[in-house]
């Protein structure tokens, strides 16, 4: 008896977001995976000429269209794991991972560890997640805007400029991997202008630094 009582602490000490991931590869292993058309056509195809030295090209001409973040994390997939689609679904699944033990974090700080750990697993067990954990790259990008929203809530709310830098740089780097992201580019202006306790002066100076940060990320692929 004291020996199980001594397990069952030392299990009530493991953190929630801990069983959260050790959930999130349980429920990965289960399928088989099936790639996208897209997804094998234009991001897989890129990232093998990244990994032959030839750069963000497709059938030899330079790819405009679609950002190379996505790209460029799938040849870091190579380059570990070697070339095949595994290495890409481990790129998308840390994902499909670790956007809901963000999201517990999320739900811990503004409102309770409760909150923020149910909200975590509906979002890790939801038919969404599971889809395009073995689909598409769409369980990637929310991860960056959701990072991106949460520094900007913990600027407006303790006022720290470089908060505003960091949620600039994570919505920047939202949108190098999938163009939707841009739909979230003004969510610091809705949130002054629509919770009136954000309605400050340094806030606003802070939406400067954040529009300022996400221009200098996304410069160099407009340029391109």
């Amino acid at each position: 008896m004291i020996k199980i009582d001594s397990i069952t602490q030392k299990i009530k000490k493991i953190p929630l977001w801990v069983w959260m991931i050790v959930l999130g590869f349980i429920i990965f292993f289960t399928h088989d995976i099936q790639i996208a058309p897209d997804l094998r056509s234009v991001y897989m195809r890129a990232a093998h000429n990244i990994c032959e030295g030839k750069g963000y090209i497709k059938l030899g001409y330079p790819i405009f269209f679609r950002p190379p973040l996505f790209s460029l994390m799938i040849a870091a997939g190579y380059r570990i794991l070697g070339e095949s689609p595994w290495s890409v679904f481990w790129v998308i699944r840390i994902f499909a991972i670790a956007n809901p033990v963000l999201l517990y974090f999320v739900g811990k700080k503004f409102y309770s560890e409760r909150i923020g750990f149910f909200a975590a697993l509906l979002a890790l067990t939801s038919y969404g997640i599971c889809h395009f954990s073995y689909h598409h790259l769409d369980a990637v990008w929310p991860f960056f805007v959701l990072f991106s929203v949460f520094w900007l809530i913990k600027a407006f709310e303790e006022g720290q400029l470089n908060y505003y830098l960091l949620s600039g740089l994570f919505m920047g780097l939202a949108f190098l991997i999938k163009e939707v992201a841009i739909v979230f580019f003004f969510f610091p202006f809705l949130s002054f202008f629509f919770i009136g306790e954000y309605r400050k002066a340094k806030n606003l100076k802070g939406i400067v630094i954040y529009f300022i940060i996400l221009v200098l990320v996304l410069l160099p692929w407009l340029v391109y």
